[in-house]
């Protein structure tokens, strides 16, 4: 009888010991449901703005293209106002070159004209002289 109360003894602190381990053991599980409820959270969170960043990614995205088109646009019209420029400076060259050619036309009719002046005042002196030598003959 003894032995089976020292077997009883020995099976009873051996089930305290098993008792004491799946106490650790359910206390471990415990905090690790906790740690991956917590990594679960973490997750969802981390998904959800990355979702969000794929949205902002999608509408830059969007805002590039349409940039891109817009450039695209005003590089037209640059080429087309950068035309109208060569055209404008062409036409300012001729226009200059009219000038040019004008200013030489009046500047060699204003000569001209100051020679006839001066055949005019010429013509006059000696019409004046004759007119004079005529009188004086009459006189």
């Amino acid at each position: 009888m003894e032995a089976l109360t020292a077997t009883v003894k020995q099976l009873t602190e051996i089930l305290a010991q098993v008792g004491a381990s799946l106490a650790a053991a359910t206390q471990k599980l415990e905090q690790t449901t906790k740690s991956l409820l917590s990594s679960e959270e973490s997750l969802t969170s981390t998904k959800e703005l990355l979702a969000s960043k794929e949205e902002e990614l999608a509408s830059t995205k969007e805002e590039l293209a349409s940039n891109k088109e817009s450039l695209g646009s005003t590089k037209k019209e640059l080429a087309s106002t950068n035309e109208d420029l060569t055209l404008g400076n062409q036409s300012l060259t001729s226009v200059k070159e009219l000038l040019v050619s004008t200013e030489e036309k009046l500047a060699s009719a204003n000569q001209s004209l100051a020679s006839t002046k001066e055949k005019l005042e010429q013509t006059t002196s000696a019409l004046t002289q004759s007119h004079m030598n005529t009188v004086n003959m009459v006189s």
